[in-house]
């Protein structure tokens, strides 16, 4: 996250968005809340973070095309998209993961996150032009 963020000379409070990879992997989804606080600080509670894994499933290597294509979209279209399904708020997972319905809002910058099969991560900046 640093580093797409230093490559696209961003700083924190500069990223609107961020499209977790968040599989629904306990251990997973509390290390990437952690990645992002490391990363946010105190601005990690107030930037929304949502999964469209919880809508399209497991696309294994797809998924990151998938957020991609959907950052895209929320910056168009000004929303973000819920994390549906959202019933159970792990303690270990307290960030704002805009739970269950679309979130108007003014898109500049979308942070993707995705861990990929085999242990692979990468994290991309979509950003509004």
């Amino acid at each position: 996250m640093t580093r797409a963020m230093k490559a696209a000379d961003l700083h924190k409070e500069d990223i609107s968005y961020i499209s977790a990879s968040a599989n629904s992997v306990v251990q997973q989804d509390k290390l990437e809340t952690e990645a992002i606080k490391d990363v946010l600080g105190v601005y990690s509670e107030s930037v929304p973070v949502s999964a469209i894994k919880s809508m399209v499933g497991e696309s294994v290597s797809a998924t990151g095309l998938l957020q991609v294509a959907a950052a895209c979209g929320s910056i168009k279209q000004g929303f973000i998209p819920p994390t549906i399904n959202y019933s159970q708020k792990d303690p270990a997972c307290d960030l704002d993961y805009v739970p269950n319905e679309s979130r108007q809002q003014r898109i500049e910058n979308v942070l993707v996150n995705n861990f990929g099969p085999g242990g692979n991560n990468a994290v991309a900046i979509i950003s509004r032009y």
